[in-house]
């Protein structure tokens, strides 16, 4: 059930869940831990469980490939080499066939597998046949396709999808790197889980929506239901990124420059980055990881520092 609440955000009704388990599967940084070789890379991809779903919560990067661990005759390139995705998803025992949903949370590169993909609109998993995803519904702020798979595009409102389950809604920004590369605003939707006992945990792909923008949707769209908790990617590469997005050779700090602040003459500064965790705090987070793919290990130390937690 739904009814009209502050700034014509439906209040949703979106049932609970007992368990929620964070799996991330893609990151800047990775367990050092020989008997569980994982890649790190400047992307996103979070597995989500809950009682009833599995989640396939964005697609990394995909930028470089590696070693395809699986075994000879499960490999479909005909070649030793793979995403860090699937080599990632193949070390922590998660397969194609265990995820139930799928959910992007933008079009940029570093969610949907590669700038091709972003520029075609599509997803890229890796090198030759796709992940065989048949048959699943893909949740999405724009229009993005994969094989097999149903795209449900998410609007403004906020969208139950599944028990305890729900998009926040498609929030907009502008940003230099979307006007010159995607052409026009930055259309991000956060995954929004009910858990029973606690509250609302929210899943992030890069936080280009602002945590203040987040919070309020969340409180417009469940005034009754504690805010619990925000994991994922913020976007805070301050003072610089750290080569996490690097161009022309690494003379230009993507991340920094063009897609947080106002633009190239005007970044995001570490007040800028305060004011958002004060923001956290004040709307009562218990829990708060924040990944490292587009913020800064700077932004990471003082965050552990003050929240005592880091994804």
């Amino acid at each position: 059930a739904a009814v009209k609440a502050s700034g014509g955000i439906e209040r949703m009704s979106l049932g609970s869940t007992k368990t929620l388990t964070i799996l991330p599967l893609i990151d800047w940084y990775t367990l050092n831990d020989t008997d569980l070789p994982l890649y790190g890379e400047a992307g996103v991809s979070i597995l989500v469980k809950t009682d009833e779903e599995t989640i396939l919560f964005d697609f990394g990067f995909g930028r470089e490939l590696v070693s395809d661990p699986r075994p000879v005759d499960q490999r479909d390139t005909g070649t030793n080499r793979t995403s860090k995705l699937i080599a990632n998803m193949h070390a922590l025992g998660v397969e194609a066939k265990d995820v139930t949903m799928l959910f992007l949370s933008h079009r940029h590169s570093d969610h949907m597998g590669g700038i091709n993909a972003m520029l075609t609109d599509t997803i890229n998993t890796g090198p030759g046949k796709p992940l065989d995803l048949d048959g699943l519904t893909l949740w999405s702020p724009t229009n993005t396709s994969y094989p097999g798979v149903k795209t449900r595009v998410v609007g403004p409102q906020p969208t139950v999808i599944g028990k305890g389950l729900a998009s926040i809604g498609s929030i907009p920004r502008q940003l230099f790197l979307g006007t010159v590369i995607a052409s026009g605003a930055i259309l991000e939707h956060s995954l929004a889980v009910n858990v029973e006992g606690k509250g609302i945990v929210v899943v992030v792909g890069c936080g280009h929506q602002t945590v203040r923008h987040i919070v309020q949707r969340v409180r417009h769209a469940f005034p009754n239901t504690p805010f619990y908790g925000i994991l994922g990617g913020l976007h805070y590469p301050v003072p610089h990124g750290h080569g996490r997005l690097q161009l022309l050779g690494g003379l230009i700090e993507g991340q920094y420059l063009f897609a947080s602040g106002k633009g190239p003459m005007e970044p995001l500064t570490f007040e800028e980055v305060e004011e958002e965790r004060q923001a956290i705090a004040a709307a009562g987070a218990h829990l708060v990881g924040l990944g490292g793919h587009d913020s800064s290990d700077d932004v990471l130390e003082a965050w552990r520092d003050r929240f005592g937690t880091s994804v």
